[in-house]
């Protein structure tokens, strides 16, 4: 016995929106998505339920305790020229990653935006070099607007994140045929830190 074809969901402008944000930080939030595509007075539930209609794009995974978050369900990331295990939930260091991403840019006061790696490759070619990360950049919406790079505090030692956020600066400062220096001699590139508590901030900022 042959199984029913599923019946065909119309999507709505903001379906597709949601569905593009998400291909874009690879994962996303009620929160997030809230904040985005609802007025304020809009309850979480009622975002719940459109995400569960929208189930055969969209599926959850555990973020933290009772959290979840969204990705694409295979078939989605196919539709957006994606391998399937762009649809795998991922693994703890990947996911605070893409989570400090979605909510650097999205919970920010300064408008920002990731850029994705075939962004970065197609429309920023003077900043692609050899043995740099094509990922974890991001754009500011001023004008002009900035070119940020993230860097993750997973539980580093303060004093081991500076040398390494120091290390992926100079990497980029020191490719002279590349326009990471131009830019940031004019204050047009910088790299973001996220850290894990307001203690390690502290910590890391006395650094400076």
């Amino acid at each position: 016995m042959s199984a029913k074809p599923r019946r065909a969901i119309r999507l709505t402008d903001r379906d597709r929106k949601i569905l593009e944000h998400v291909h874009l930080y690879r994962i996303s939030t009620v929160e997030v998505l809230h904040r985005l595509f609802w007025e304020p007075e809009v309850s979480l539930n009622a975002v719940s339920q459109v995400l569960a209609r929208l189930r055969r794009y969209l599926h959850d995974a555990p973020l933290i305790g009772p959290n979840r978050y969204y990705l694409l369900t295979p078939e989605a990331a196919r539709e957006f020229g994606e391998e399937e295990d762009f649809a795998r939930p991922l693994g703890p260091t990947s996911l605070a990653h893409h989570h400090s991403m979605l909510e650097l840019c999205c919970f920010s006061e300064e408008p920002r935006e990731a850029v994705s790696m075939r962004d970065f490759v197609e429309h920023f070619p003077d900043y692609n070099g050899r043995g740099l990360a094509r990922h974890r950049y991001f754009l500011t919406k001023t004008t002009p607007p900035r070119l940020g790079w993230l860097e993750v505090d997973c539980g580093n030692h303060p004093h081991t994140r500076v040398r390494k956020c120091w290390k992926q600066f100079s990497k980029r400062y020191e490719k002279k045929e590349l326009r990471f220096r131009e830019k940031t001699d004019c204050g047009q590139f910088f790299i973001a830190l996220i850290t894990t508590s307001e203690g390690k901030k502290r910590s890391l900022v006395s650094l400076d």
